[in-house]
């Protein structure tokens, strides 16, 4: 009986990618965190001017993206019930898009 010794072993420079992600995503969380909510809007028109431009979708701006939404989705979260789960399906169709398209990438 042959055991794949190396079927749980992950290449270091995927871990590396993994990691730098991680913290770019958690210092963004911090930064979106701290912005008023009428900043977090400017933002948001930021990140969807980028999108629109010729330049396409990146992974940074995919991350950039998914943080915001996660950020606006636990502010309404916090201040109404009724609107998050909207949000929410929103959010998730959002997701499923940018996912989408870096397919495409």
């Amino acid at each position: 009986m042959n055991i794949d010794k190396t079927k749980n072993v992950i290449k270091i420079d995927d871990w590396k990618k993994t990691q730098a992600m991680n913290q770019k995503n958690e210092g963004l969380s911090e930064y979106l965190n701290v912005l008023s909510f009428h900043d977090l809007m400017n933002e948001s028109t930021e990140i969807i001017n980028e999108i629109q431009s010729n330049e396409g979708i990146s992974e940074d701006l995919t991350l950039k993206s998914q943080a915001l939404a996660d950020e606006i989705g636990e502010r309404i979260e916090h201040s109404s019930g009724g609107l998050s789960d909207t949000f929410r399906h929103l959010k998730h169709s959002i997701e499923d898009t940018i996912h989408r398209l870096n397919k495409l990438i």
